[in-house]
């Protein structure tokens, strides 16, 4: 199965990703900047970060041990894990009216 064609297909997607993560994480550090006290913002950007890098390395450790078990298996959590995350926003937001 081949996903991209050819590899500057590949490597535009995995860019334009690339790029979007740096946005989203930039304006999601400075949204939390924003809404902090200036007395506790130091706290509250070291939590947030520490956190983010404690997601980032069990998303790496949890996956290699699902790729382990079966290539299939992260691929069907992920679009799981989708799934809800669209439910949870449909509820939320476009029934909350």
């Amino acid at each position: 199965m081949v996903i991209f064609p050819t590899p500057l297909l590949a490597f535009i997607f995995f860019s334009l990703v690339g790029l979007t993560i740096g946005a989203v994480v930039t304006n999601f550090t400075i949204q939390i900047s924003n809404s902090a006290s200036q007395t506790i913002q130091g706290e509250t950007l070291g939590t947030q970060f520490s956190l983010r890098m404690l997601g980032d390395a069990l998303i790496c450790f949890v996956g290699g041990f699902l790729i382990i078990s079966s290539v299939i298996v992260p691929i069907a959590l992920s679009c799981l894990i989708a799934l809800i995350a669209l439910i949870v926003y449909v509820r939320k937001f476009l029934y909350a009216a």
